[in-house]
């Protein structure tokens, strides 16, 4: 049995700090939560549309057994975990989860930075974007996920990356992270520019990762006629207005939504983003921009919400 200290939801726009004693269930581990990442998911919960309150939250994030349960035969106490967690417990000190939701990572990997659940959302979607050999391929939006989006897919199998975003900061970073091309939307005529650097051909999949719905339409202009590959990555907090599909159907786009309810092996899926991890496929060093104490995690979800210039992605350290 741990005593933890947990951030508790316990109306919209308060968090309180409580403890409680927690102790696993046979098929159970106590993990010591080492970081747990902010998620835009969660404000939902933090603006009270989704859940009841009370409520506890936190799914992205990793840390080191400290505790077994008596059936569990594959992790021991010391192992470095991160977890795909089945509730929402990771603004915690301690948490404690079904082994079969934690991936061990190695040894060498910075536990601060090793959160599964975005990078097992990314794998999905990379999966439904289907890159192929020879591809052009594009990401809308520079945050997080379109970040890693960026970085997993750098190499040498695409014919071309374009990253598209309005913050040339972030365009900065995309350039970095492995984009071979960046366009400042708001400053340059994305679909002329998408011609020039294809050579006419435009793109065979589009990563829509803005979360705005004026902008969804557009991605229609920067796709390729044929069969042409839309994932729409993102959430919408509000719907679309005079949206024209028509511009979809007349060019044969496949659109996506891979998102996690569509997800037919997440715990597979998973496996596959911790070997990721493990490989250093996914860098974060560039992608953390804030950091939070357990008893800021007010200031934390505040901060989320308003993101001030710079914000890339906010973590919680809950044992600082």
């Amino acid at each position: 049995m741990v005593r933890t200290k947990t951030a508790v939801l316990m109306e919209p726009g308060r968090f309180e700090i409580q403890e409680k004693d927690i102790a696993p269930k046979p098929d159970e581990v106590i993990v010591r939560v080492e970081v747990c990442g902010l998620c835009n998911w969660e404000l939902n919960h933090f603006k009270g549309f989704i859940g009841n309150f009370p409520m506890t939250l936190g799914h992205e994030w990793a840390g080191i057994v400290v505790e077994t349960g008596s059936d569990t035969t594959k992790l021991k106490i010391g192992d470095k975990v991160t977890v795909l967690p089945d509730r929402l417990e990771g603004f915690s000190q301690y948490a404690a989860v079904g082994e079969e939701f934690c991936f061990l990572l190695n040894d060498d990997i910075d536990m601060k930075k090793a959160f599964l659940e975005p990078l097992k959302c990314v794998t999905t979607v990379l999966h439904a974007a289907s890159p192929k050999v020879g591809d052009y391929g594009i990401v809308t939006g520079c945050g997080p996920m379109g970040l890693w989006c960026i970085q997993a897919l750098k190499g040498q199998l695409l014919a071309g990356l374009i990253a598209i975003d309005i913050d040339d900061e972030k365009l900065a970073l995309a350039a970095k992270m492995g984009a071979g091309a960046v366009i400042n939307s708001r400053k340059e005529n994305a679909p002329q520019r998408i011609r020039e650097i294809t050579n006419g051909h435009m793109a065979d999949f589009v990563i829509e990762g803005t979360g705005l719905p004026a902008l969804m339409e557009a991605c229609a202009d920067y796709m390729k006629s044929g069969p042409a590959r839309l994932c729409i990555m993102s959430y919408y907090e509000s719907g679309m207005t005079n949206f024209d599909f028509r511009k979809f159907l007349d060019k044969g786009t496949t659109i996506f939504t891979p998102h996690p309810v569509s997800e037919p092996f997440p715990l597979d899926t998973a496996r596959r983003a911790a070997a990721l991890i493990n490989n250093g496929s996914f860098h974060m060093d560039d992608m953390i921009s804030h950091t939070f104490r357990l008893d800021e995690i007010q200031e934390a979800f505040l901060t989320l919400s308003r993101k001030p210039r710079g914000f890339i992605k906010g973590v919680v350290y809950p044992n600082d």
